[in-house]
């Protein structure tokens, strides 16, 4: 249970718990770096990545996990193994009613694998009813639907056909009483259209390497396509692609769907009970995002897939190398783990200059720092954000307060350039318009002015009353304590940040 807790981001937004999970990922690392596909992906994200910084980081905490668990031998001790089977069936069905231990939904998705592979020998016609109905029931209610998955393994074990009949109840009983169709068309049909056109324009602008490994949060909102229905809102943040193929397709390109189509061909000879229920899952959602995700997928898969070095995936570095590349990657994972654990421990103490100091690559101390400083010396401020936009500069929201800065210092030019790169990467918001009123209005331009003041207030009401007493903050925060997703992408938890706009002096 405490390696499911560490691998979510909330267990790792605790500077401790994140060096736990270090040393855990250490320990899988060893037996992962064995593969081929490992360096190639470490050299992707290295060179072709965004955010090389964060994708390295990212994709050795991921894989670590999954290395660990796949070297835990457990197939070969039955007690063992039965506390596993035991402790993934109480997890799994303790979320599916509601009661999460980590990310809402997490384990949800591989529930109907681990049914799958463990109830059933063989995948049988009323099996494949199941999983087909759960994945419709899946776009509104995940919880819902891995309760249909555990039914259906129950009703394998029994001869009556009638109990299969009954299945069919479940989703209808949700959409007459807890749902409506309108709603499921909106909010969980079209909304996944729009995401996976997101993924199909970041594919394109990068198709053979990808985005960067684990960084769909902080690169997607320059690729989405802004509507009035995304999700429940047009501004929403997305942790994932909503699909295994549209999120790896944008992270790693070409390579990376070449993976999933030979992972899915392993599973399919070799684990053959799983293939449906996770190509259904795999089509409209995503079972492979947090280390959580990757712990319980080598969990499950552990001793099922026989590898046998007869595919690019499998095929092993030659034993003579083998020793020094598990002392390679020690060394290049113990280099990023110890700067980003002691960068983590000063940011929970709000020194941003030791953060800054041991983890310099972090755009995230800096835009923490450039905050600390827009109501003191915005000089410093506009230095310490120009530093974040360097280090991240496909972020909308370091755009905005990076725009707040050269507003404050007069720069009117640059100011607007900077927020138009954030209502660009991250759509509109009713603070990026308020700043552009302000630029406006230091160039005499009173209609445009007008104007996006107007678009502001219509997004936030009470943008007048914060202008009118410069001793408020805005309620709406750029990161909270509830792990906004795109401070989270961080491994953060952060800090509530306000956009001080009351506090910038115009007076032109």
């Amino acid at each position: 249970m405490g390696l499911v807790f560490l691998g979510t981001a909330h267990g790792l937004s605790f500077w401790w718990s994140h060096a736990i999970a270090s040393l855990i990922a250490l320990q899988g690392l060893k037996k992962i770096s064995q593969f081929y596909v490992f360096w190639l992906i470490l050299l992707i994200c290295f060179l072709c990545a965004n955010e090389p910084r964060f994708s390295i980081e990212y994709f050795l905490l991921k894989v670590g996990f999954l290395g660990f668990a796949l070297g835990f031998n457990w197939n070969k001790n039955t007690n063992t193994k039965r506390k596993v089977f035991l402790l993934l069936i109480s997890i799994g069905l303790l979320e599916s009613f509601g009661i999460c231990f980590g990310e809402k939904g997490g384990f949800s998705l591989w529930l109907p694998v681990f049914l799958a592979l463990y109830t059933d020998k063989k995948l049988q016609t009323k099996n494949i009813i199941i999983y087909i109905l759960s994945s419709i029931v899946m776009f509104t209610q995940l919880k819902l639907s891995s309760i249909l998955a555990l039914i259906s393994t129950i009703i394998s074990k029994f001869k009556d056909k009638l109990l299969l009949l009954l299945i069919p109840i479940f989703p209808i009983i949700y959409f007459l009483f807890f749902d409506n169709l309108r709603h499921f068309f909106y909010k969980s049909l079209i909304s996944r259209l729009f995401i996976w056109g997101a993924c199909l324009k970041g594919f394109l602008n990068s198709p053979i390497w990808g985005q960067g490994f684990g960084t769909f949060a902080i690169d997607i909102p320059s690729f989405k396509i802004i509507r009035p229905i995304w999700g429940s809102r047009a501004g929403q943040e997305l942790a994932h692609g909503h699909s295994l193929w549209a999120h790896y397709g944008f992270e790693l390109g070409i390579i990376g769907l070449v993976i999933l189509i030979v992972f899915f061909y392993l599973i399919f000879k070799q684990a053959r009970p799983a293939f449906l229920p996770l190509l259904i899952i795999s089509c409209f959602d995503n079972p492979l995002v947090s280390p959580q995700q990757f712990l319980i997928s080598g969990l499950i898969f552990n001793g099922l897939i026989n590898l046998q070095n007869k595919n690019f995936i499998q095929k092993k570095i030659p034993e003579k190398f083998s020793n020094k590349a598990q002392i390679l990657v020690i060394l290049i994972a113990l280099g990023i783990f110890t700067m980003s654990i002691i960068g983590h421990f000063y940011y929970d103490r709000d020194d941003y200059n030791k953060a800054i100091k041991w983890d310099k690559y972090n755009s995230l101390y800096y835009l923490m720092q450039g905050s600390n400083f827009l109501n003191k010396n915005t000089i410093v401020s506009e230095f310490y954000f120009s530093q974040a936009v360097k280090l991240s500069p496909k972020i909308g929201y370091f755009y905005g307060y990076y725009s707040a800065s050269l507003l404050a210092n007069n720069k009117l030019m640059e100011a607007k350039i900077a927020i138009n790169k954030a209502i660009k990467y991250s759509g509109p918001n009713e603070y990026w318009y308020l700043i552009k009123a302000f630029i406006n209005l230091g160039q005499n331009k009173k209609d445009l002015y007008e104007k996006y003041m107007s678009l502001a207030v219509d997004l936030n009401p009470n943008i007048p009353i914060l202008l009118q007493n410069p001793q408020l903050r805005s309620p709406d925060v750029i990161g909270t304590d509830k792990a906004d997703v795109r401070v989270s992408s961080f491994y953060r938890r952060g800090k509530k940040l306000f956009l001080p706009i009351p506090y910038i002096d115009i007076t032109y």
